[in-house]
């Protein structure tokens, strides 16, 4: 039998997301470094948070998301 999750991200004031809808700064470790993921090249990362995302991408067999967070993912 799979595994179900679930996971959302937040900032400490409640946000979820920016004055324009973006996610601002938020997910900014995704882009903070010059490691690429295995998974997904085009976020470059810091070595221990390339290594955390992809250990967890790893076992992940779908993903399931509203449709605004797959427009901005670029599907």
């Amino acid at each position: 039998m799979g595994v179900i999750g679930t996971a959302l991200s937040m900032s400490l004031d409640g946000f979820i997301a920016g004055p324009d809808g973006g996610a601002g700064g938020l997910h900014n470790w995704l882009t903070a470094g010059d490691i690429p993921s295995r998974f997904s090249p085009s976020f470059t990362m810091a070595r221990p948070s390339a290594e955390f995302f992809d250990e967890g991408i790893a076992g992940t067999g779908a993903v399931v998301a509203g449709g605004r967070p797959y427009d901005v993912s670029g599907a």
